[in-house]
């Protein structure tokens, strides 16, 4: 679904840029979030111990 979304609006170029910026911006967040992630399960790991 998401292939043939990408490939209707591959040929407008101001989507695509619109497109990659998203995907940029979701990449930081996940990265942000999973790193937040990590130091919290840290946190309770060494709580556990």
């Amino acid at each position: 679904m998401m292939i043939v979304l990408f490939f209707k609006y591959i040929t407008d170029k101001q989507t695509i840029l619109k497109l990659w910026t998203l995907l940029f911006i979701d990449l930081r967040l996940i990265l942000m979030v999973c790193s937040y992630m990590s130091l919290t399960d840290h946190d309770q790991y060494t709580l556990f111990k």
